[in-house]
C-alpha cells in the first residue's frame, strides 16, 4: 500500500498526497511523514498522520495493551521551537471535540534544549477549557538525530488512577516506571495516530515510524 505500514489496523489517513512514503532505513522498514508549511487535512495544525480505529488501537476502559514501534528522527529533523507542539505518537480522545490526547509522545523545546516527552491526561474533564483532573508530564531522555529510538508504551485504560497505568521503555530500558494515574477522559476511550503533528510553522520537516504492533499487556 502507498504508505508502507505494515501493521493492519490503520484505517484512516490524514495526509497529504505526497507527505507519506514508504522507506528502508538500516535494513528496517517504516514510512516517513513530512510536514510542510499549510499542510492542515485536519481541522487544526500542521500534519501528516496516520489513524487507527478504537477497537484495533485498544484504548477501551478495562483493556491493558503494551505498543512497540521505532522513530527516526533524519539529521535534518527541525521541531517547532519553544514549544512542545512536536507530537509523532499520540492516542486521541474519542470525543471530537478538539481537546488535548489522552497519550502524547512529543519533542519538547521549551526549555533551552530539545527533550523527548510523554504527557498523560485522564480523568474528569472541564469540557470548557479542555482541562483535566490530571495531567502528568516526563521529560525522559535528549532528541537523537540520525538513530533508530525502539519505544515499548504500556498502558492500562482507564478514566481512574485505581486502575490506569503507564509504562514506557526506550531501547529496552525503563524510562517512564509504572505509574498510576488515569489514562482516559470519563465516558471515553480513545485512538492511535502516529507520523507528525505540530502547530503552524515556516518549514518542512519529516520524521519515520515503523510498523506498530499491540500485544495484550502482562498481569503483575
Amino acid at each position: 500500500m502507498p504508505l508502507g505500514d505494515r501493521w493492519s489496523g490503520w484505517s484512516k489517513r490524514e495526509v497529504l498526497p505526497g507527505d507519506a512514503a514508504a522507506v528502508t532505513i538500516q535494513g528496517v522498514q517504516g514510512t516517513a511523514y513530512t510536514v510542510h508549511p499549510g499542510d492542515v487535512p485536519g481541522r487544526n495544525g500542521e500534519r501528516a498522520e496516520i489513524v487507527a480505529s478504537v477497537a484495533n488501537s485498544g484504548a477501551i476502559q478495562g483493556r491493558a495493551s503494551t505498543y512497540d514501534w521505532s522513530t527516526w528522527f533524519p539529521a535534518s529533523f527541525t521541531p517547532v521551537a519553544d514549544s512542545s507542539w512536536n507530537i509523532f505518537t499520540q492516542f486521541h480522545e474519542s470525543a471530537a471535540d478538539g481537546c488535548h490526547p489522552n497519550v502524547a509522545l512529543q519533542v519538547d523545546t521549551q526549555h533551552g534544549d530539545e527533550r523527548l516527552r510523554l504527557t498523560i491526561r485522564g480523568g474528569r474533564r472541564d469540557a470548557r477549557t479542555c482541562t483535566p483532573a490530571s495531567t502528568r508530564v516526563w521529560d525522559f531522555a535528549p532528541l537523537q538525530r540520525g538513530r533508530w529510538d525502539r519505544f515499548g508504551l504500556t498502558v492500562g485504560w482507564s478514566s481512574s488512577a485505581r486502575d490506569g497505568y503507564v509504562q514506557l521503555t526506550l531501547d529496552g530500558r525503563t524510562v517512564v516506571p509504572r505509574t498510576s494515574l488515569p489514562t482516559l477522559y470519563t465516558g471515553q476511550s480513545a485512538y492511535l495516530k502516529q507520523g507528525f503533528y505540530r502547530q503552524e510553522s515556516p518549514f518542512a520537516t519529516t520524521v519515520v515510524h515503523s510498523a506498530v504492533t499491540r500485544t495484550a499487556a502482562r498481569p503483575r
